[in-house]
């Protein structure tokens, strides 16, 4: 059983050029931090010196936004807040020291940091409801 097909012409896309896909536009939400922060945590880190509280933002929003407690602090991410790559490594440093952060470093490349508690509540909110939160 033969089967006819239309004749290769008609099957042809006409002459005219075919327009390169748009790129996508930008996400017009806006970043946020991911939580629940313990604010225990967040305690600890407003304590230490120097911009210790902008690398330990940094680094929570980071791990929040690759859904892992392990992220590469690079510098498009440090430049947006006003810190140099020194002002990064003192604070990593500082929040290492007080058990907030542990971090890998090689040379030439980004630190990586991985954040103690990612992921799960801290010590001092375990058992307590959000309605006993709002009411300290």
């Amino acid at each position: 059983m033969a089967q006819d097909f239309p004749p290769i012409a008609q099957l042809r896309l006409a002459d005219r050029p075919v327009a390169p896909p748009q790129p996508r536009a930008p996400s017009k939400r806006p970043f946020f931090l991911k939580g629940p922060v313990p604010l225990s945590w967040l305690e600890r880190a407003a304590r230490l010196p120097g911009r210790s509280l902008v690398v330990a933002v940094i680094v929570w929003f980071l791990a929040g936004l690759n859904r892992t407690g392990t992220v590469r602090v690079t510098s498009q991410w440090t430049e947006r807040f006003g810190l140099d790559r020194h002002a990064l490594y003192r604070a990593l440093r500082w929040l290492e020291a007080e058990g907030l952060v542990t971090v890998k470093r090689r040379p030439g490349s980004c630190p990586e940091v991985t954040v103690i508690g990612w992921g799960r509540a801290s010590s001092a909110d375990e058992g307590r409801t959000p309605a006993s939160r709002v009411r300290e």
